[in-house]
C-alpha cells in the first residue's frame, strides 16, 4: 500500500489523462468533457470512444491501445461489465493510475461484483497502481487547474490552501460553489467513492505532506481503517495542519444510511468522536458550519496563534450584543468578563451610552469618530484573557457602496494588524461577496470573514480550542505509548486468569482478583461454599456484611434475589446463605452455583459507574459516570480512549453533569475525585494491556468516598474474550 501511495501524484497531478467512455450524450460523461476542455490544464487529454473521431475539439481515440503513449491517469466511465477489462488493459499498457467513475461493485452488495472489485484491488496493489473510486465523481486539482469531475462546477475554482476529501460525491460537488462564492481557495477536492484501493486517510496524509495545503476538510461516513486514521491524525497534528470533519452516523438512522450508501461500517459514533477529541480534530455538524469553519481556519493558520482562550466581540449595535449573548449561552460558550482596568479604559474612550462588557456595544456613534475604534482595539489587545477579537459588521462585510462602514472596517483591520491581535470579521446573516469584497479579502486583509452570529461563535470557539490543544496536549498525544510489558507479574497473572475464564464472564470475586493486580481498590471479601464457611468469613471481615450469590452464570444478582445487605450476626449469615442458595437454584436451575461471596459493607459516598470495552474499530475505551439506579435514567457518562493520563481521567470526571455533586454542591461533602481519577487510569491500563483477552467490564457501583478516603469497587463484572 505504501508503494501505491508513492504514486499518488500520477493520480491527482497527472500530466496526461485518458477518458474512457467520453460521450456528449451522457450527462456525466459530457460534464467531465466540459470541465476538462474548459480548463487551463497544461497536460494532454485523450477522449476515448470508438463512436467519435473528435470531441470538444480534441481528437477521439477508439481505445487505450490506440493512444500514442501510456497516460498518467485513466478515467474509466463505462458499463460495469467493461470496467475490469479496461482496468486490466490500462495496467498492461503501462498507464500509471485510474479513476473509476462507474458504480455497482462492492457497494452493491452483490457477491459477483464484490469479487470483481477484489480482483481489481489485488491487481492494483501488485502493480503499485493507485485507484480512486469506484462509484465516485472524480477529483479537482486547483493548483494545476484539473477539474476532473462528472458534475457541474458552478462559479469556478480558486487556488488556495484547503485540501478536501469527501466520502460522498454529492458533498464534493456541493462544496464547489460555496467555497468559490466565499472566496475560499482550495488545493484539491476529492470524491473517494467506495475506496477500493485509496481511502479517506490516504488523501488526508497526502494533504499533510503537500506544501500547498494548510487546512484539511473531510466528510466521513465510516472510518475503514481506524489505526491508519489515528496514525494520519497524529501526523497532521505534528505538522499542525488542522483537520475539520463532518461525520454522519450519530443517529441510528444515520448509521443505517451509511451502511446502505458506502458499504462501510459507520462505527460507534461516540467512540469516533472521542478519537477526534483525542487528536485535536475539529468536528462540525452541518455543511454551513463546515464552510464557515474552513473560512476561519484557512486564514487564521497563517497568523500567529493566539495564546489566550477568550474571545471578545465588538459591536456597533445593542441588538447584536443581545443576540451574541443569547447564542453564546445556548451553545454553552463562556465569553470572558473583561478585566476591570480594561473596562475603565474602554469607558474613557467610548461614548457614554456604550455598553462596556463582553460583547461590547460601541453604538453607531463611532461612525462619527472612527479613531475610537482604533483605541478600543488597542485596549482590548492589552487584556491577557483575549485571544481573538470578533468585529461584528452590522451591514455584513461592507463594500464601496457603504463608504463609512468600509472606512471603519479598514480602520479596525489595520489596528488589529498593528497591534498583533487576531481578528475575525462577522456578519449578521449570509450574503454574497462582490468584487470589492473578494479583492479586499485576497489582497488587503489577512483576516477571516465568517457569516452569521451562530457560526461565528462556533468556529471561533473551535479554533481557540485547537490552539489550546496544540499548547497543552500536542506533545503528550504525540508521545509514544509505552509497549505492553508482558513480563510483569500483573500481566502474566491477568492473562492466566482470563484464559482460565475464556469465553465466559468472570465471577465478581474473580473480577476483583484481576482488579487487585492493577491496584484498583475493591471491597474486602471472601468466598464461602457452605454456611459454616460464610459465618467464618463474616466474622473475619467484621459485621455488618453483604452476602451475594457466587456464580459465573448469574450476572445480575438482584434478578434472582441473590443479595442480602446489612447482615449483622452468625444467625443472620446462615439464614441469608440458605435463602440466597434456594432463590438462585429456583431461578436458575441450570447455573453453576459455587456458593456465596461474603463482603464488607461500605456506606456513604457517591455511587459511580466505571466501564470499559474493546471497540471493534478503535480498541479499548473507558466509560465513567453517575452510577447506581441513575445510569439508565440520567445517561450521564463520559467516554475516553485508553490508555488514560491522570489529566484525561480528571477531565472525564469534571465533564459529567453530576460533577457539582462530587465537588460539594449545596453543602454536600466533597468526594475523592483524585482517587477516582487514579482508579480510572488503572482501569484504562488494565484494559489496554489485556485488550486481547478482555471483552468488556462493568463496575457499578464504584463508590467515591469523601475526599481523602478513596474509592472502592462494590460490584464488578469482567467478560473474557
Amino acid at each position: 500500500m505504501n508503494d501505491v501511495k508513492k504514486n499518488l501524484d500520477y493520480l491527482v497531478r497527472p500530466k496526461s489523462i485518458a477518458f474512457v467512455g467520453a460521450s456528449p450524450n451522457n450527462f456525466f460523461g459530457n460534464m467531465m468533457l466540459e470541465n476538462l476542455s474548459n480548463s487551463n490544464f497544461e497536460g494532454v487529454i485523450y477522449p476515448i470512444n470508438p463512436k467519435y473521431e473528435e470531441l470538444k475539439g480534441m481528437k477521439c481515440y477508439p481505445n487505450l491501445q490506440a493512444l500514442p503513449e501510456p497516460v498518467d491517469c485513466v478515467i474509466i466511465m463505462v458499463r460495469r461489465e467493461l470496467v475490469q477489462p479496461t482496468f486490466n488493459t490500462a495496467i498492461e499498457l503501462g498507464c500509471r493510475s485510474a479513476v473509476i467513475i462507474s458504480a455497482g461493485f462492492s457497494e452493491s452488495g452483490e457477491p459477483e461484483w464484490k469479487a470483481v472489485q477484489e480482483e481489481m484491488k489485488k491487481k492494483a496493489l501488485e502493480n503499485d497502481f493507485p485507484v480512486l473510486g469506484p462509484n465516485c465523481l472524480g477529483f479537482i486539482n486547483a493548483i494545476q487547474d484539473i477539474p476532473a469531475m462528472t458534475a457541474p462546477i458552478r462559479g469556478g475554482i480558486l487556488k488556495g490552501n484547503i485540501g478536501m476529501v469527501f466520502q460522498s460525491g454529492a458533498f464534493m460537488q456541493a462544496a464547489t460553489m460555496p467555497f468559490y462564492q466565499r472566496n475560499l481557495g482550495i488545493t484539491f477536492n476529492i470524491s473517494t467513492g467506495n475506496s477500493m484501493v485509496l481511502e479517506t486517510s490516504d488523501f488526508i496524509e497526502y494533504f499533510v505532506d503537500d506544501p500547498n495545503t494548510d487546512v484539511i476538510v473531510t466528510f466521513i461516513e465510516g472510518i475503514r481503517d481506524p489505526q491508519k486514521f489515528i496514525r494520519v491524525a497524529k501526523k497532521a497534528l505534528k505538522a499542525e495542519k488542522p483537520i475539520i470533519v463532518l461525520k454522519t452516523g450519530a443517529s441510528e438512522r444515520g448509521q443505517r444510511s451509511t451502511m446502505a450508501h458506502t458499504g462501510s461500517m459507520a462505527g460507534a459514533d461516540r467512540v469516533a468522536d472521542e478519537i477526534f477529541k483525542k487528536y485535536g480534530i475539529t468536528r462540525v455538524y452541518d455543511f454551513n458550519e463546515l464552510v464557515e469553519t474552513a473560512a476561519l481556519f484557512c486564514r487564521e493558520v497563517k497568523l500567529p496563534k493566539p495564546e489566550s482562550d477568550g474571545m471578545c466581540i465588538l459591536c456597533a449595535s445593542g441588538g447584536a450584543v443581545g443576540l451574541y449573548s443569547d447564542i453564546a449561552q445556548s451553545l454553552g460558550i463562556q465569553l470572558p468578563e473583561l478585566l476591570p482596568e480594561t473596562q475603565e479604559k474602554l469607558k474613557s474612550v467610548l461614548p457614554p451610552s456604550c455598553f462596556v462588557a463582553n460583547p461590547i456595544d460601541t453604538t453607531a456613534q463611532v461612525l462619527n469618530n472612527l479613531s475610537v475604534y482604533r483605541e478600543a482595539v488597542n485596549i482590548i489587545n492589552e487584556d491577557p484573557q483575549i485571544g481573538i477579537l470578533v468585529a461584528f459588521e452590522t451591514v455584513g462585510l461592507p463594500s464601496n457602496d457603504t463608504p463609512s462602514h468600509q472606512t471603519r472596517l479598514l480602520n479596525v483591520t489595520r489596528a488589529a494588524k498593528e497591534d498583533g491581535l487576531n481578528l475575525v470579521m462577522s456578519s449578521l446573516a449570509n450574503h454574497a461577496l462582490d468584487d470589492w469584497h473578494k479583492e479586499f479579502l485576497t489582497n488587503e486583509c489577512n483576516y477571516p470573514f465568517v457569516q452569521t452570529a451562530t457560526q461565528t461563535l462556533k468556529c471561533v470557539t473551535a479554533y481557540l480550542k485547537y490552539c489550546k490543544f496544540l499548547r497543552e496536549k500536542k506533545d503528550a498525544v504525540l508521545a509514544e505509548i509505552p509497549a505492553v510489558d508482558t513480563t510483569t507479574e500483573r500481566y502474566t497473572k491477568g492473562v492466566e486468569l482470563l484464559k482460565k475464564c475464556s469465553g465466559r464472564a468472570l465471577t465478581e470475586h474473580e473480577s476483583k482478583e484481576l482488579f487487585t493486580l492493577y491496584d484498583i481498590p475493591v471491597t474486602q471479601e471472601k468466598t464461602a461454599a457452605d454456611a459454616d464457611a460464610a459465618v467464618a468469613a463474616a466474622e473475619a471481615i467484621g459485621y455488618p456484611v453483604v452476602i451475594k450469590v457466587d456464580s459465573p452464570d448469574i450476572l445480575h444478582k438482584t434478578e434472582v434475589k441473590g443479595i442480602k445487605v446489612g447482615v449483622k450476626n452468625a444467625e443472620e449469615v446462615r439464614a441469608a446463605f440458605d435463602e440466597i442458595m434456594a432463590n438462585a437454584k429456583a431461578a436458575r436451575p441450570d447455573a453453576n452455583i459455587l456458593g456465596v461471596l461474603v463482603q464488607e459493607m461500605v456506606s456513604g459516598g457517591e455511587e459511580t459507574i466505571v466501564g470499559a470495552k474493546i471497540d471493534p474499530q478503535f480498541g479499548p475505551v473507558v466509560l465513567f459516570g453517575l452510577g447506581g439506579i441513575f445510569v439508565e435514567i440520567m445517561k450521564d457518562t463520559q467516554l475516553r480512549v485508553a490508555p488514560l493520563s491522570k489529566d484525561d481521567a480528571l477531565d472525564m470526571i469534571k465533564n459529567v453533569k453530576a460533577f457539582p455533586i462530587f465537588n460539594g454542591a449545596r453543602g454536600r461533602n466533597k468526594r475523592d475525585v483524585d482517587a477516582m481519577a487514579d482508579a480510572l487510569v488503572n482501569v484504562s491500563r488494565m484494559v489496554y494491556e489485556l485488550k486481547d483477552y478482555i471483552s468488556e467490564l462493568d463496575v457499578n457501583p464504584m463508590l467515591m468516598k469523601d475526599a481523602g478516603e478513596g474509592v472502592k469497587a462494590l460490584d464488578a463484572l469482567v467478560v473474557a474474550k
